[in-house]
């Protein structure tokens, strides 16, 4: 995932593939945006989470943004800079 403040506020995702000895990706293809939804819901928090095969951005109940994702995500890091008013993990186990 990556955020663009220019022109407008928005997130892109795109595909990597990992290699063990390099945490950060030598290679990246494109694989959506969020046609400026998160430009257009202004300011709040927004969710990451793997549902189904797809890694979703959501703020509320709007999908932002989808991207495959073969398995969930064994290791997450974080580039570049950021202002973080909070941030939360929360463990999801699927309803019985």
């Amino acid at each position: 995932m990556e955020y663009a403040a220019q022109p407008r506020p928005s997130w892109a995702a795109y595909a990597s593939v990992v290699n063990p000895q390099h945490p950060r990706p030598e290679r990246a293809a494109y694989v959506g945006c969020d046609n400026d939804r998160y430009s257009r819901t202004g300011w709040g928090p927004i969710s990451l989470h793997y549902d189904d095969g797809q890694l979703v951005m959501t703020r509320g109940s709007l999908r932002l943004l989808s991207a495959p994702l073969p398995g969930q995500p064994s290791d997450v890091y974080f580039e570049g800079l950021a202002t973080w008013r909070g941030i939360a993990l929360f463990p999801f186990r699927p309803a019985p």
